[in-house]
């Protein structure tokens, strides 16, 4: 992705065109980012999931950035004198084309982050779990089900011993 200001040295469809892409460029990359950090949680690469956490959140505020300046440059461009318009019909099919894109890309982005949400709450839950146990925390005798459901255990007295 280039650091140039498109706006200043292109005509208005060329700079649309490319605050587009360069947008999508990002969400592109916010995928591959989280693909990875699912990943590194499979893999429990600790030091890895947090550099790509920190990758994600500096990521995060460069996309937000872009599609504010997006924004900014489309109301510029429907408030201006002339219009800005002529043409930009023209880009009608790109922009259908690039929203659909975004659209996926955005759909895909919420699937692997829901699945990396559930990823990280099932490891937390199964810390909880042997914390409580650590703690003595649990009084009744507890069993794992072949679902991997921990549950207690029905009539059992453990092992506690009589005399």
């Amino acid at each position: 992705m280039s650091n140039h200001d498109p706006e200043s040295t292109r005509p208005d469809q060329v700079a649309l065109q490319t605050w587009i892409s360069q947008e999508t460029a990002l969400y592109e990359e916010l995928l591959d980012c989280l693909e990875q950090e699912q990943r590194h949680l499979l893999k429990l690469e600790i030091e890895e999931l947090f550099k790509t956490v920190r990758v994600k959140e500096s990521l995060l505020q460069r996309l937000l950035a872009a599609r504010e300046k997006r924004r900014d440059f489309l109301n510029r461009l429907a408030a201006s004198p002339t219009g800005g318009t002529p043409g930009l019909p023209g880009l009608e099919s790109l922009i259908n084309q690039q929203r659909r894109r975004l659209a996926s890309l955005t759909k895909r982005i919420s699937q692997v982050n829901l699945q990396n949400r559930t990823l990280i709450q099932d490891g937390l839950d199964i810390i909880q779990e042997f914390i409580d146990l650590a703690s003595g925390a649990q009084n009744n005798p507890r069993t794992y089900q072949r679902q991997g459901i921990l549950d207690h255990a029905t009539g059992s007295a453990g092992f506690n011993r009589q005399v």
